[in-house]
């Protein structure tokens, strides 16, 4: 019979939820991104680990050093590996069956687990949905190839033109800012104030770095409809990144009309069972 236990580990008094399935020798790590705790967007994680549950797999979701209903303060989501430590620790004190890990996570939380996997060597998966590598020319870019592209060759879009639903002058404009700041010198000094994370390809690096390696198995999930996914994209496009896709490899799967939480239950059930398979394997 499956249980649900609560659990409260490490200095900062953090609180975690850990679904127990009996026999259980791999567990799913549910790590959340800012500003979000344990439940998820639509209930998303706590859907997600009952579901993991009845199909014998064991998970702990859990609310990182100064979320939710835990102490202690949040500085970033690139300073959370202490959490997740903890948390995996937690998870084998309670459950000493379990010996492997697999790490779960959607947007910053796909990146941090990325930045934490290869100090940990009981990690043998990670799961990662619509990961974070925003920076502001990366976010010009994708706007640029992606939403002003799609708009221009938009009938509905020149209809809304037409009958005054539009500022063409004021789109234009936008149009032309994200531009200068797409075209701006990378090689420009960056203030010193600016956190190290933030900086122009900064994160896409980090993570190409992380993830060749990482000795485990890699999934990628990505929502059709969501900035966050097509900014992704944008920054993996380069032959560093589509080597390492290809020859590891990395399969990606995109799910066709989801938003950036899958906000359905058809998109979050499509999740699950993509969870359900990768950890399966």
């Amino acid at each position: 019979m499956n249980r649900e236990i609560p659990v409260i580990f490490g200095e900062q008094q953090q609180l975690g939820i850990i679904h127990i399935a009996q026999g259980s020798q791999t567990g799913v790590v549910i790590v959340v991104g800012g500003p979000q705790y344990r439940i998820g967007s639509h209930r998303q994680f706590l859907k997600l680990s009952r579901f993991l549950a009845t199909s014998g797999i064991t998970s702990i979701r859990f609310d990182c050093a100064g979320m939710g209903d835990s102490g202690g303060e949040f500085k970033s989501y690139m300073d959370i590996d202490t959490s997740i430590k903890q948390a995996i620790d937690t998870l084998q004190l309670k459950c000493p069956e379990i010996k492997k890990i697999v790490l779960w996570g959607l947007c910053d939380a796909a990146t941090a687990i990325t930045k934490y996997c290869e100090t940990d060597s009981r990690i043998t998966g990670l799961f990662l949905l619509n990961p974070w590598v925003k920076n502001e020319q990366l976010a010009a870019e994708s706007l640029v190839k992606n939403h002003y592209k799609k708009q221009m060759f938009s009938l509905q879009f020149w209809k809304r033109v037409f009958t005054g639903q539009v500022k063409i002058f004021s789109a234009a404009s936008d149009f032309v800012s994200n531009l200068l700041v797409m075209k701006k010198n990378k090689n420009e000094q960056i203030p010193k104030d600016q956190p190290q994370h933030s900086q122009p390809g900064y994160l896409q690096e980090m993570m190409l770095q992380k993830l060749q390696r990482f000795e485990g198995k890699t999934q990628i999930v990505l929502s059709e409809n969501d900035l966050t996914a097509k900014e992704f994209v944008t920054a993996t496009n380069g032959q560093k990144w589509q080597q390492l896709i290809s020859t590891k490899p990395i399969p990606i799967t995109t799910i066709t009309g989801a938003n950036h939480t899958f906000a359905s239950e058809q998109w979050r059930s499509q999740v699950q069972n993509l969870t359900l398979e990768f950890v399966s394997s």
